[in-house]
């Protein structure tokens, strides 16, 4: 287990942009062919979606994403994923953990 002090939740900001396209390429969750472009998430984002990204403090790094988005009746999960370094070390969870945690609060199914 990895200490989770170490890292940061928070939401995707525009200029998470080049390093999140990266880590999906990286990862294999993403890339300009599946058209997950800037504008997309934006609109993904104002019809009641989410994009949490996992931070290393120390080096700012995107460590891990979940993306939710939402059609009106209930969220859907993709794009979840922890870079390979940090896997099996209960990351997984602390993103799942606080991405379930705003669905429940919304009040809708996953």
């Amino acid at each position: 287990m990895m200490d989770k002090s170490e890292f940061k939740i928070r939401d995707f900001k525009s200029k998470d942009y080049p390093q999140l396209l990266q880590f999906w390429e990286e990862t294999g969750l993403g890339g300009a062919e599946r058209a997950d472009n800037l504008r997309v998430i934006k609109r993904c984002k104002y019809h009641g979606g989410r994009i949490f990204l996992l931070i290393s403090k120390k080096t700012g790094e995107i460590i891990g994403t979940s993306w939710i988005t939402f059609d009106g009746r209930r969220f859907f999960l993709h794009h979840f994923g922890i870079k390979s370094d940090y896997q099996h070390k209960g990351l997984g969870h602390f993103l799942a953990d606080e991405t379930m945690k705003f669905v429940q609060k919304k009040g809708f199914q996953i």
